[in-house]
Protein backbone atom coordinates (compact mmCIF):
# COMPACT_ATOMS: atom_id res chain seq x y z
CA UNK A 1 0.00 0.00 0.00
CA UNK A 2 2.64 2.70 0.92
CA UNK A 3 4.61 1.56 -2.88
CA UNK A 4 1.06 2.55 -4.22
CA UNK A 5 0.80 5.96 -2.81
CA UNK A 6 4.27 6.80 -3.35
CA UNK A 7 3.98 6.53 -6.87
CA UNK A 8 0.25 7.35 -7.61
CA UNK A 9 -0.62 9.98 -10.11
CA UNK A 10 -0.80 13.69 -9.10
CA UNK A 11 -4.25 15.39 -9.38
CA UNK A 12 -3.01 18.44 -11.39
CA UNK A 13 -0.49 17.12 -14.45
CA UNK A 14 -0.01 18.73 -17.50
CA UNK A 15 2.25 17.62 -20.93
CA UNK A 16 2.31 20.09 -23.99
CA UNK A 17 3.12 18.72 -27.09
CA UNK A 18 3.46 19.47 -30.47
CA UNK A 19 5.53 19.83 -34.04
CA UNK A 20 9.17 21.31 -32.73
CA UNK A 21 8.83 25.08 -34.31
CA UNK A 22 5.26 25.21 -33.58
CA UNK A 23 5.00 27.48 -29.85
CA UNK A 24 5.40 24.68 -27.22
CA UNK A 25 8.16 26.68 -25.65
CA UNK A 26 6.04 30.08 -25.75
CA UNK A 27 3.24 27.98 -24.33
CA UNK A 28 5.09 26.71 -21.80
CA UNK A 29 7.01 30.02 -20.69
CA UNK A 30 3.54 31.09 -20.43
CA UNK A 31 1.90 28.64 -18.03
CA UNK A 32 5.21 28.09 -16.05
CA UNK A 33 4.93 31.81 -15.30
CA UNK A 34 1.90 31.59 -13.48
CA UNK A 35 2.19 31.12 -9.49
CA UNK A 36 0.26 28.26 -9.30
CA UNK A 37 2.18 26.13 -12.04
CA UNK A 38 5.49 24.02 -11.13
CA UNK A 39 7.32 23.14 -14.75
CA UNK A 40 9.04 19.95 -14.04
CA UNK A 41 12.40 19.70 -13.87
CA UNK A 42 15.74 17.25 -15.50
CA UNK A 43 17.14 17.46 -12.01
CA UNK A 44 13.46 15.98 -10.58
CA UNK A 45 14.88 12.51 -12.02
CA UNK A 46 18.16 11.31 -10.47
CA UNK A 47 18.65 8.70 -13.50
CA UNK A 48 17.60 11.54 -16.09
CA UNK A 49 20.25 13.68 -14.95
CA UNK A 50 22.87 10.72 -14.90
CA UNK A 51 22.24 10.41 -18.66
CA UNK A 52 21.60 14.53 -20.23
CA UNK A 53 24.13 16.22 -20.89
CA UNK A 54 22.25 19.11 -19.04
CA UNK A 55 22.64 18.63 -15.33
CA UNK A 56 20.56 21.45 -13.93
CA UNK A 57 17.63 22.56 -15.87
CA UNK A 58 16.90 25.53 -14.13
CA UNK A 59 19.41 27.55 -12.54
CA UNK A 60 19.78 31.34 -11.21
CA UNK A 61 20.38 32.99 -14.66
CA UNK A 62 17.26 31.24 -16.22
CA UNK A 63 16.39 27.81 -17.87
CA UNK A 64 18.96 25.80 -19.89
CA UNK A 65 16.28 24.20 -21.95
CA UNK A 66 12.41 24.00 -21.65
CA UNK A 67 12.10 20.12 -22.05
CA UNK A 68 12.84 17.45 -19.73
CA UNK A 69 12.09 14.41 -22.73
CA UNK A 70 11.42 12.28 -19.96
CA UNK A 71 9.98 9.90 -22.22
CA UNK A 72 12.57 9.64 -24.80
CA UNK A 73 15.79 8.87 -22.08
CA UNK A 74 14.79 5.28 -21.61
CA UNK A 75 13.47 5.89 -18.06
CA UNK A 76 11.15 3.11 -17.05
CA UNK A 77 7.49 3.91 -15.91
CA UNK A 78 8.44 3.61 -12.48
CA UNK A 79 11.28 6.11 -12.48
CA UNK A 80 8.95 8.58 -14.53
CA UNK A 81 6.43 8.01 -11.86
CA UNK A 82 8.24 8.35 -9.00
CA UNK A 83 10.15 11.40 -10.18
CA UNK A 84 6.56 13.09 -10.89
CA UNK A 85 5.25 11.74 -7.47
CA UNK A 86 8.21 12.97 -5.77
CA UNK A 87 7.71 17.12 -6.93
CA UNK A 88 4.01 16.58 -6.70
CA UNK A 89 4.76 15.71 -2.57
CA UNK A 90 6.73 18.48 -2.41
CA UNK A 91 4.77 21.28 -4.53
CA UNK A 92 1.52 19.67 -2.99
CA UNK A 93 -1.94 21.76 -4.96
CA UNK A 94 0.35 22.71 -7.56
CA UNK A 95 -0.07 22.09 -11.53
CA UNK A 96 2.83 20.37 -12.51
CA UNK A 97 3.88 21.22 -15.97
CA UNK A 98 6.41 18.98 -18.66
CA UNK A 99 6.97 20.24 -22.15
CA UNK A 100 8.68 18.17 -25.38
CA UNK A 101 7.27 18.44 -28.94
CA UNK A 102 8.05 14.54 -29.07
CA UNK A 103 5.18 14.12 -26.57
CA UNK A 104 3.18 14.10 -29.63
CA UNK A 105 4.60 11.02 -30.57
CA UNK A 106 4.12 9.40 -26.94
CA UNK A 107 0.87 9.86 -26.08
CA UNK A 108 -0.02 5.98 -25.55
CA UNK A 109 2.16 5.84 -23.02
CA UNK A 110 1.23 8.82 -21.34
CA UNK A 111 -2.50 7.90 -21.05
CA UNK A 112 -1.63 5.03 -20.40
CA UNK A 113 0.62 6.17 -17.57
CA UNK A 114 -1.74 9.38 -16.61
CA UNK A 115 -5.07 9.22 -17.71
CA UNK A 116 -6.19 11.99 -15.63
CA UNK A 117 -3.64 14.65 -16.99
CA UNK A 118 -4.13 17.02 -19.26
CA UNK A 119 -2.41 17.43 -22.65
CA UNK A 120 -2.06 20.70 -24.60
CA UNK A 121 -1.42 19.70 -28.58
CA UNK A 122 0.02 23.37 -29.88
CA UNK A 123 -0.10 23.66 -33.61
CA UNK A 124 0.79 25.68 -36.01
CA UNK A 125 0.34 26.99 -39.84
CA UNK A 126 2.49 23.74 -41.89
CA UNK A 127 4.25 26.75 -43.93
CA UNK A 128 5.18 28.43 -40.58
CA UNK A 129 6.67 25.41 -39.19
CA UNK A 130 8.39 24.48 -42.26
CA UNK A 131 9.85 27.90 -42.55
CA UNK A 132 11.11 27.86 -39.01
CA UNK A 133 12.59 24.37 -39.01
CA UNK A 134 14.84 25.37 -42.16
CA UNK A 135 16.18 28.79 -40.54
CA UNK A 136 17.00 27.42 -36.84
CA UNK A 137 19.74 26.17 -36.22
CA UNK A 138 19.98 25.19 -32.30
CA UNK A 139 22.66 26.12 -29.85
CA UNK A 140 23.73 22.83 -29.94
CA UNK A 141 24.30 22.69 -34.00
CA UNK A 142 20.83 20.63 -34.09
CA UNK A 143 18.96 21.16 -37.35
CA UNK A 144 15.29 19.59 -37.52
CA UNK A 145 15.34 19.47 -41.58
CA UNK A 146 17.30 20.62 -44.14
CA UNK A 147 15.25 20.42 -46.90
CA UNK A 148 11.55 21.28 -47.59
CA UNK A 149 10.67 17.33 -47.94
CA UNK A 150 12.32 16.80 -44.42
CA UNK A 151 10.48 19.30 -42.95
CA UNK A 152 6.91 18.06 -44.33
CA UNK A 153 7.86 14.43 -43.64
CA UNK A 154 8.62 15.57 -39.90
CA UNK A 155 5.36 17.78 -39.54
CA UNK A 156 3.47 14.94 -40.80
CA UNK A 157 4.94 12.19 -38.34
CA UNK A 158 3.66 14.51 -35.54
CA UNK A 159 0.23 14.87 -37.15
CA UNK A 160 -0.34 11.99 -38.05
CA UNK A 161 0.51 10.54 -34.34
CA UNK A 162 -1.14 12.69 -32.46
CA UNK A 163 -4.64 12.39 -34.73
CA UNK A 164 -5.76 9.64 -33.26
CA UNK A 165 -6.38 12.16 -30.25
CA UNK A 166 -8.21 14.57 -31.26
CA UNK A 167 -11.47 13.81 -28.90
CA UNK A 168 -9.93 12.58 -26.32
CA UNK A 169 -11.19 14.08 -23.53
CA UNK A 170 -7.93 15.53 -21.64
CA UNK A 171 -6.74 17.03 -24.28
CA UNK A 172 -7.00 20.51 -26.05
CA UNK A 173 -5.92 22.13 -29.63
CA UNK A 174 -4.72 25.48 -29.18
CA UNK A 175 -3.54 27.14 -32.38
CA UNK A 176 -0.07 29.34 -32.31
CA UNK A 177 -1.74 31.93 -34.18
CA UNK A 178 -4.81 32.72 -32.00
CA UNK A 179 -2.65 32.31 -29.17
CA UNK A 180 -0.70 35.32 -30.74
CA UNK A 181 -3.23 36.96 -31.64
CA UNK A 182 -5.21 36.85 -28.44
CA UNK A 183 -3.18 35.76 -25.57
CA UNK A 184 -5.50 36.86 -23.19
CA UNK A 185 -8.61 35.04 -24.73
CA UNK A 186 -6.70 31.81 -25.39
CA UNK A 187 -4.46 32.03 -22.70
CA UNK A 188 -7.63 32.04 -19.88
CA UNK A 189 -9.51 29.32 -22.04
CA UNK A 190 -6.16 26.94 -21.01
CA UNK A 191 -6.02 27.94 -17.63
CA UNK A 192 -9.50 27.12 -17.02
CA UNK A 193 -8.66 23.50 -18.88
CA UNK A 194 -5.74 22.66 -16.53
CA UNK A 195 -7.54 23.96 -13.59
CA UNK A 196 -5.38 27.25 -12.91
CA UNK A 197 -7.60 30.37 -11.40
CA UNK A 198 -6.26 33.45 -13.27
CA UNK A 199 -7.72 37.27 -13.00
CA UNK A 200 -7.10 39.23 -15.51
CA UNK A 201 -4.58 41.33 -13.88
CA UNK A 202 -2.44 37.72 -13.40
CA UNK A 203 -2.88 36.87 -17.49
CA UNK A 204 -2.03 40.42 -18.35
CA UNK A 205 1.36 40.32 -16.17
CA UNK A 206 2.24 36.20 -17.90
CA UNK A 207 1.98 37.86 -21.44
CA UNK A 208 3.79 40.72 -20.96
CA UNK A 209 6.62 39.05 -19.32
CA UNK A 210 6.60 36.84 -22.06
CA UNK A 211 6.45 38.51 -25.07
CA UNK A 212 8.83 38.43 -27.49
CA UNK A 213 11.47 36.50 -24.28
CA UNK A 214 13.62 33.47 -25.14
CA UNK A 215 12.38 31.21 -23.00
CA UNK A 216 16.06 30.01 -22.29
CA UNK A 217 19.47 30.92 -21.91
CA UNK A 218 20.39 30.13 -25.48
CA UNK A 219 18.60 33.01 -27.65
CA UNK A 220 19.85 31.03 -30.90
CA UNK A 221 17.01 28.68 -30.18
CA UNK A 222 14.25 31.42 -29.93
CA UNK A 223 13.43 32.33 -33.48
CA UNK A 224 12.57 36.20 -33.66
CA UNK A 225 10.71 36.07 -36.90
CA UNK A 226 6.86 37.26 -37.90
CA UNK A 227 3.98 34.98 -37.51
CA UNK A 228 3.42 35.02 -41.19
CA UNK A 229 7.36 35.28 -41.94
CA UNK A 230 7.13 32.33 -44.51
CA UNK A 231 5.44 34.58 -47.58
CA UNK A 232 8.21 36.08 -47.82
CA UNK A 233 10.76 33.87 -47.06
CA UNK A 234 9.99 30.59 -48.57
CA UNK A 235 9.76 30.90 -52.59
CA UNK A 236 6.50 30.13 -54.57
CA UNK A 237 7.83 26.01 -55.26
CA UNK A 238 8.67 25.67 -51.80
CA UNK A 239 5.10 27.10 -50.22
CA UNK A 240 3.14 25.01 -53.47
CA UNK A 241 4.98 21.59 -52.47
CA UNK A 242 3.88 22.16 -48.29
CA UNK A 243 0.49 22.74 -49.67
CA UNK A 244 0.39 19.56 -51.80
CA UNK A 245 1.60 17.39 -49.67
CA UNK A 246 -0.15 18.28 -46.73
CA UNK A 247 -2.98 19.36 -48.04
CA UNK A 248 -5.14 16.72 -45.68
CA UNK A 249 -3.05 18.44 -42.52
CA UNK A 250 -4.29 22.16 -44.02
CA UNK A 251 -8.08 20.63 -43.83
CA UNK A 252 -7.84 19.12 -40.27
CA UNK A 253 -6.56 22.11 -38.85
CA UNK A 254 -8.49 24.48 -40.75
CA UNK A 255 -5.56 26.45 -42.32
CA UNK A 256 -6.48 27.92 -45.87
CA UNK A 257 -4.84 27.07 -48.50
CA UNK A 258 -4.86 26.53 -52.24
CA UNK A 259 -3.10 23.16 -54.25
CA UNK A 260 -1.52 24.03 -57.59
CA UNK A 261 0.75 21.79 -59.54
CA UNK A 262 4.32 22.45 -59.29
Amino acid sequence: MKLFWKHKSPKHLVFIAGCPRSGTSWTWGLLSSFKQVEPLLIEDFPTLAKRHSVKQMKTGAGFVTTETGIFHWNLTDREIRQGIAEKARRYPGAVLLEKTPANALQLDRITTLFPKAKIIHVIRDPRAVVNSMLRSTFSSGLRLAHTVSEAIALYRRYAEAAEPYKSYEHLMRIHYESLWRDPFKELGRICRFIGVDASREDLEQVVKANTAKAQTLASNDFRKGKINSYCEELDKRGLLQIEQELADVFDTYGYPFEVKQI
